[in-house]
């Protein structure tokens, strides 16, 4: 039987998950992290295959993490303003500025939250290990 190699796992390779300055690793449940840029066509009329480039970047995180005692991000999407999203993973850690869009709470037992928050402001620091 072949084995997987370089698989990550939440609970052994994210050693850092702070999000709003709420570190969420111990109510961790998952998190997806993605990193996106514009395409911009710029085929011309005659040509036989489309031409792209790249435009402006951008990053999303989404983590969802169980109800402890309280919600940890309804009182910060309220409030407003920016938040630092920070973590580290096998091979690269994030630290980066972004704004909270979204905050479902799932009420089941487990009850569980989700927090969705995009880019706002500079380029984050991404440090590859």
């Amino acid at each position: 039987m072949a084995s997987i190699t370089g698989r990550q796992t939440a609970l052994e390779d994210v050693t850092v998950l702070s999000v709003g300055g709420k570190d969420v690793v111990a109510l961790f449940r998952n998190a997806t992290f993605e990193v996106t840029s514009e395409e911009i066509d710029v085929t011309a009329l005659r040509d036989t295959w489309k031409k792209r480039e790249f435009g402006i970047l951008d990053w999303r995180m989404t983590c969802t993490n169980l109800v402890h005692t309280n919600p940890k991000y309804l009182a910060s999407i309220i409030s407003g303003g920016t938040i630092v999203v920070s973590f580290a993973s096998t091979g690269f850690s994030f630290l980066g500025t972004g704004m909270i869009t979204g905050v479902p709470l799932n009420i089941d037992n487990p009850m569980t939250e989700e927090v969705t928050i995009l880019s706002a402001g500079d380029a984050p620091t991404v440090t590859f290990m």
